[in-house]
């Protein structure tokens, strides 16, 4: 009986670390791609409004 319960609280113990450390790699991925698409998005922004410039100078 004891060395079941014994079994059972390792298995919720190594059960709750994994849970931990994923949720903290999700968050931390999360962040990254956060970053990552901000930046990108601005490139792109950068790049319409100097289209948009362009042909407005083409066109007075």
């Amino acid at each position: 009986m004891k060395h079941m319960r014994l079994r059972l609280r390792l298995l919720l113990q190594i059960g709750v670390a994994l849970c931990l450390l994923w949720g903290g790699v999700a968050l931390w991925m999360q962040r990254g791609l956060q970053g990552e698409l901000r930046a990108t998005l601005d490139q792109r922004l950068v790049m319409a409004a100097d289209m948009v410039a362009n042909l407005v100078a083409a066109n007075p």
